[in-house]
């Protein structure tokens, strides 16, 4: 299992031309993450979990400083690597820590296909295995976008461009390569995200600046379930469903 040291992590709402002219500001500065393609990009989906009572999609309602994520990734609609992940934010500042997992590990925490042993399931697995069985986690939706990412190694900084975010409460769709999703945003609006370590260098911090950018609180889960109603399809409890 790697495991992130806790973050900063800033996320601004841009449009396609912004966008284009933040990028002009850091291209000079930054290199482009060397896993993309030759177009520098590539398209991320992963699968989120919550409980019975969406405990992780109220925590975004309610503002609790404290809040865990359980996600599945993929790239490319490619199933040969596959990431469990849970994401955590405590204090402003995030964390990530990850296991790569089969596709035998993925049909049991996805489907709960039978498994002939957890003996490849590593600490992470096995968190959400126990989760499974004492919160009833289940997934519940699958966010898609395209990411382009740059990176700086003083600081450890990271720059996404995420665009096109959708949703798809279709989980079976995973490894699709044309599978349909409903956009999050209003189109020609994406996200800017940057993290960091300790510090922001001087350089990075004026480029946006300069970009006057107006961070927001956003989360690709809590907006995917909005748009696909997902938190009411069976009726949350202590919720009227509609």
């Amino acid at each position: 299992m790697t495991e992130e040291s806790f973050r900063h992590e800033y996320k601004y709402l841009l449009s396609e031309n912004a966008l284009r002219m933040f990028e002009g500001r850091i291209k000079g500065i930054m290199k482009r993450d060397i896993h993309t393609g030759e177009d520098g990009r590539y398209m991320i989906r992963s699968i989120y979990f919550d409980d019975m009572y969406y405990s992780c999609y109220r925590e975004n309602e309610d503002g609790t400083d404290i809040k865990e994520k359980f996600r599945i990734r993929a790239y490319n609609a490619d199933d040969s690597f596959i990431s469990l992940e849970l994401k955590r934010k405590e204090h402003g500042k995030t964390q990530k820590l990850s296991e790569i997992i089969d596709k035998e590990l993925y049909d049991y925490l996805v489907y709960d296909k039978p498994i002939k042993g957890f003996s490849r399931a590593g600490t992470l697995a096995k968190t959400l295995i126990m989760q499974k069985k004492t919160r009833l986690m289940k997934p519940k939706i699958i966010v898609q976008y395209e990411r382009e990412p740059f990176i700086y190694e003083r600081g450890n900084v990271r720059v996404t461009f995420d665009r096109f975010i959708s949703s798809s409460p279709h989980i079976d769709r995973m490894f699709e390569k044309d599978a349909f999703c409903l956009p999050s945003l209003p189109e020609g609006i994406h996200l800017l995200e940057v993290k960091w370590d300790e510090f922001l260098p001087e350089e990075i911090r004026i480029a946006i600046e300069n970009s006057r950018l107006q961070s927001t609180a956003f989360s690709k889960y809590y907006l995917g379930m909005q748009m696909t109603g997902n938190t009411y399809r069976f009726g949350t409890p202590g919720v009227m469903a509609r």
